[in-house]
């Protein structure tokens, strides 16, 4: 029961998810420590501590993607009602909620990196090519979110007196909401990234680099991605839970008490940002003890 047909794939897509939620805390700290610096070594050593930890989260990052497409690809091979319920069901609102949160990761990142330019000898003569990058991103995450319809669920009906053309797409914009546009839109926002990064490091082989220089919006950007990666895992766990539906284990347990149901994407949201809200604020204590607490005891 434990070595299913999720069980690999998943693995998988958790040592991925890892890695990104590892990197992106380093930042998180970096970027705490570099606001609250008093001498310019330590502004210098913190900012590379934020680039690096960035680096490994958004490197482990582009390969979410994919992760997750062999993770779907599993269940579709071994329950087609997993795979329909998870997108185009009850839970298909939450997938238009990851890919929102997913895009706003990858502009985060890029919107970094651009602001990482400042600190190199010449870098700001890259800059103009950021017009284009954001342009291809928006464009791929306004794909990306666009759901095929706007009911919310196979079973749902129009209100009275609205006509169920209203709540779908019009016929020329249908392609938007298949998996083809949004994976080719996630693509572009890939390898825009990875553009973002190759524009970086020619930037860094032509002029030096002088750590410490740059604007302290980019420390509030590396606060902002691990905040929506900590909710974004929230709200993901919840799509692989309540993609059993009625079973404690799919087809072996059912649940049958009368208190099981599909909570709402908004339950769900909330639930998530309570989480999100109390991990920074577990956060907060634990460099309180050991920058305030621990100093009092040197």
């Amino acid at each position: 029961m434990v070595n299913n047909a999720s069980w690999w794939p998943l693995n998988l897509h958790r040592f991925l998810g890892n890695i990104v939620f590892g990197g992106f805390v380093v930042a998180l700290f970096a970027a705490f420590m570099f606001l609250f610096a008093k001498k310019d070594e330590d502004r210098a050593f913190y900012d590379w501590m934020g680039y690096t930890g960035n680096l490994i989260g958004v490197g482990a990052l582009i390969t979410m993607p994919l992760a997750g497409y062999v993770l779907s690809k599993e269940l579709f091979h071994y329950d087609a009602q997993l795979a329909t319920f998870m997108m185009a069901d009850k839970l298909s609102g939450y997938f238009v909620m990851q890919g929102l949160l997913v895009v706003l990761l990858f502009l985060g990142a890029n919107f970094y990196m651009w602001l990482s330019m400042q600190r190199i000898e010449g870098g700001l003569r890259f800059t103009p090519h950021m017009k284009t990058v954001f342009a291809v991103l928006l464009a791929g995450g306004i794909i990306w979110v666009v759901p095929q319809n706007f009911f919310p669920d196979l079973l749902a009906k129009p209100p009275p007196g609205v006509s169920e053309q209203v709540l779908m797409l019009p016929g020329r914009f249908t392609f938007l909401g298949l998996m083809v546009a949004k994976a080719l839109a996630v693509t572009a926002i890939i390898i825009m990234t990875f553009v973002t990064y190759l524009l970086y490091r020619r930037a860094r082989a032509t002029g030096g680099i002088h750590w410490g220089r740059i604007d302290p919006m980019g420390q509030y950007v590396l606060i902002f991605i691990p905040a929506v990666a900590v909710y974004l895992m929230g709200l993901m766990g919840a799509i692989r839970e309540l993609t059993r539906m009625d079973y404690h284990i799919y087809g072996a347990v059912k649940d049958v008490t009368p208190y099981w149901y599909t909570v709402t994407l908004g339950h769900s949201s909330i639930m998530a940002a309570v989480i999100t809200v109390l991990f920074f604020a577990l956060l907060a204590f634990i460099f309180w003890v050991g920058f305030v607490v621990g100093k009092a005891y040197e």
